[in-house]
C-alpha cells in the first residue's frame, strides 16, 4: 500500500505515519475546517461528507475526522 498523500509505501492503512500525525494535529487545531461540508467536500479515504468534520489539505484534497483519528491511532 501506499499513502494517499506522498505515496510512501506503507504496510498496512492510508496515511504514513508523517501525514497521519499532520493531520491531526490540523483536525486537533481546527486549522483548514470545512464548515458546511458538502458533496464535492467529501473524505479522499472513504468518500463521506455528512456528520464528519472535514479538513481540507492542499492539493491533496479533503479528510474526514474518523479517518483522520483511525490513522492516526494506528500509526502511534
Amino acid at each position: 500500500m501506499e499513502c494517499f498523500i506522498c505515496s510512501k509505501r506503507i504496510e498496512k492503512g492510508y496515511l504514513c505515519k508523517d501525514h497521519a500525525n499532520k493531520l491531526y494535529e490540523k483536525l486537533k487545531n481546527r486549522e483548514g475546517k470545512i464548515e458546511s461540508p458538502t458533496w464535492k467536500n467529501h473524505c479522499s479515504i472513504c468518500g463521506e461528507h455528512e456528520n464528519r468534520t472535514i479538513i481540507e489539505y492542499p492539493p491533496h484534497g479533503y479528510f474526514c475526522d474518523k479517518d483522520i483519528i483511525e490513522e492516526w491511532n494506528r500509526c502511534k
